[in-house]
Order: structure tokens, then C-alpha cells, then sequence
């Protein structure tokens, strides 16, 4: 596991803890470790996907996954920590290709950018 999917793994918990769908115990059956499986996976191949698009340098595609979790955002069936990770890693990757990125989008990274993303944007400057 990669220190992202850690990271990506332990908000995942955290979300779920917040909206009351994980209750925390000391008994550990409570917890359904499966399907915390499933999402990282979800999410790390999501990751992988937006990556292989920067990889290919595909901005057409970066623009068009961008597009899919702000609607997905609106409609309400992404959560919002989760979506701001990967608008933010979207937006970062396009930048980093030379994309022309909007003022508001601009604005936008500034104010959501966190500590655990100078992570994600020093492997990418590498």
C-alpha cells in the first residue's frame, strides 16, 4: 500500500465515521472491513485512471473527468472530501501540462490546496 492509499484509506474511515455509517468499538465485528476494501480499491483505481490520463497527456480526458465529479458533486452522489481530492488533483495535473486553467479554477486550488496534497504535487514535480 502506498502512503496516498493510506492516506486516501484513513479518510475514507474518517468519512464514513462522520456520516454515521461506521460506528467505532471495541469490538472490531462492527466494522465492515470489506467493504472498506472495496472503496480503497475504487478509489485507487480512480487514482490510476486520472494519472493514465495525465500519463498520456489526455486533456480532453482530464476536462471530461473533471467535468463527471463536479456533476456527480451537484447530484450528490460523490462526497465532498473525496471530490475535492480529485478536482484538486485534476486541476493540478492539467495545470502542470500547460492546460489553460480559469482564474476561478486557479482560485480554487489556493483555497483547497491541504498539507497531505504538497504530497501528491511533489511526486508529481519529480
Amino acid at each position: 500500500m502506498t502512503k496516498r492509499s493510506i492516506e486516501m484509506y484513513e479518510r475514507t474511515i474518517a468519512r464514513k465515521i462522520d456520516s454515521g455509517e461506521m460506528k467505532i468499538s471495541a469490538d472490531e465485528n462492527e466494522l465492515n472491513w470489506q467493504s472498506l476494501r472495496d472503496e480503497d480499491e475504487r478509489e485507487e483505481s480512480e487514482f490510476r485512471e486520472i494519472f493514465g490520463l495525465f500519463a498520456k497527456k489526455d486533456l480532453d480526458g482530464l476536462r471530461e473527468r473533471l467535468s463527471e465529479i463536479e456533476r456527480e458533486t451537484r447530484l450528490g452522489r460523490r462526497l465532498g472530501a473525496k471530490a475535492v481530492d480529485e478536482k484538486f488533483e485534476i486541476l493540478f495535473l492539467l495545470r502542470k501540462l500547460g492546460a489553460s486553467v480559469s482564474e476561478e479554477e486557479e482560485q480554487w486550488l489556493r483555497e483547497n490546496e491541504r498539507d497531505s496534497d504538497r504530497d501528491f504535487i511533489a511526486i508529481v514535480d519529480n
